[in-house]
């Protein structure tokens, strides 16, 4: 009878021993039985052991560690996945196929949008200001220029909100040619008006559709 049970005893030895699982030098720790939950898929299969390291005992794959972190949490759930927010869908997406995870999940994850293409005029003059002013990611100057866009929008609305507080009010009653901080309101108001309107004349030049442009409802509210 020892002889017969024997070799039972020794597999599930086997299917509950830890493994270690290296995935681009991030280590993961876990059961075979955990694993073999799910036979088709890679890691609960037999093909899992063609990744076995021999020196190090760990099974060593060269992929994305943090779409391992959710594949992980599949397995150790029963089958519950959580797509990551911070990692591409394609990215996550090749990596479910390559574990051979389940295609019912592929199918409920979203589908890689399409870039779209940039609008632009057809004036080469006309294209260089419209990507500055309208596609922030096509150039570091665009990406300042939205930065500085940002800053006068929050200096606007402060200096609005900040003029309105009790102690301000008798300097803005006086007007800013008598009174040094109603100046001080002044200009700041003045100057993001200025930005605000050289802006707006600029989109309305270089924009490759001007009739959209003006039905656009930002644009007006801008205008």
């Amino acid at each position: 009878m020892q002889e017969i049970n024997s070799p039972t005893e020794k597999e599930k030895s086997q299917v509950n021993k830890v493994i270690s699982i290296n995935v681009s030098g991030t280590k993961f720790e876990t059961t075979l039985s955990i694993l073999r939950k799910f036979p088709t898929t890679l890691l609960g299969s037999a093909d899992l052991e063609e990744f076995l390291d021999k020196s190090s005992g760990d099974y060593f794959f060269d992929r994305h560690r943090q779409s391992f972190e959710a594949i992980m949490y599949f397995y150790q759930t029963g089958g519950l996945m959580h797509v990551p927010c911070h990692v591409d869908p394609e990215i996550f997406r090749q990596e479910l196929i390559f574990f051979k995870i389940d295609s019912l999940i592929l199918k409920a994850l979203p589908k890689p949008t399409e870039k779209k293409a940039m609008e632009l005029p057809s004036n080469i003059h006309l294209q260089v200001l419209w990507k500055l002013l309208e596609y922030p990611q096509s150039s570091m100057a665009a990406k300042l220029l939205a930065v500085v866009e940002i800053v006068v929008i929050v200096l606007a609305v402060a200096a609005f909100c900040i003029e309105t507080l009790p102690q301000f009010h008798e300097s803005i009653r006086m007007g800013w040619e008598h009174n040094s901080t109603a100046a001080v309101f002044f200009s700041i108001e003045a100057s993001c008006m200025v930005v605000f309107t050289l802006e707006f004349i600029l989109r309305i030049i270089s924009c490759p559709d001007k009739l959209q442009f003006c039905k656009g409802v930002l644009n007006i509210i801008d205008l």
